[in-house]
């Protein structure tokens, strides 16, 4: 027993060193083309903020929205924002292309040969812009939750950041399972962009929603574990 589980603490181990050696590549090729990983965040900026505007614009005619106030609702999509850029820096990317093209243009039999699981190697993508997006959203949450971190108990913060992995950790199966589509389906990567429309759409509370859209939104596609259910 305890050699088997000094046999998978070392493969794990291994694989945190050969990502950390990614991480170090990618960042540096984003301190070589900072300008280039600049311009092309613009968009996901522009977005950001035209979404906090919208919601600004939403209280304008209301008080609460699924029983939220506006400072709640800003919460819930900076903490969407957090658990999105997350994935979206670490291995969003991968998926991305393994279903796009890797298995149609047999690049995925590479992966066959490499010495480590090919889920792994499929997801081990860091992608440079998403990086600089990441960085932000969490000064930014980290800033913004700072106040309510200070009226809530210490139960109730271990209880949001627990839920808060636990709906990462349920957002990278989903992303996992709908990833082997690619397999079976020519245009399977309109899962994962649908997956991506309806993750854009989890800083609005799940209640607000009919209970069929309720439904898909905590099971098929659970983007509500990742904001409404922490925050609630």
């Amino acid at each position: 027993m305890k050699a088997q589980a000094f046999r998978l603490t070392s493969r794990f181990m291994y694989y945190v060193r050969v990502y950390i050696q990614l991480i170090r590549s990618h960042f540096s090729l984003l301190l070589a083309y900072r300008l280039n990983a600049l311009i092309h965040s613009i968009y996901g900026f522009t977005f950001m903020l035209g979404v906090y505007l919208a919601i600004r614009v939403a209280f304008l005619h209301t008080h609460t929205i699924g029983g939220f106030t506006q400072s709640e609702i800003i919460l819930m999509y900076l903490t969407s924002l957090l658990t999105w850029t997350t994935l979206e820096a670490h291995c969003f990317e991968g998926y991305k292309r393994f279903m796009i093209e890797e298995v149609r243009t047999g690049v995925f039999d590479r992966y066959l040969l490499r010495p480590m699981l090919p889920q792994v190697s499929i997801a081990m993508r860091p992608y440079l812009t998403a990086f600089i997006y990441n960085i932000v959203i969490v000064s930014l949450f980290s800033w913004y939750s700072l106040p309510f971190f200070k009226m809530a108990s210490l139960g109730q913060i271990l209880a949001f950041f627990s839920f808060l992995v636990i709906g990462f950790i349920i957002q990278l199966l989903i992303f996992s399972i709908y990833a082997t589509t690619a397999f079976f389906l020519s245009r399977s990567a309109q899962f994962i962009r649908t997956l991506q429309s309806v993750s854009d759409q989890s800083f609005y509370p799940t209640t607000i929603y009919p209970f069929g859209i309720r439904f898909i939104l905590l099971t098929i596609m659970p983007s509500a574990s990742t904001a409404y259910v922490p925050t609630s």
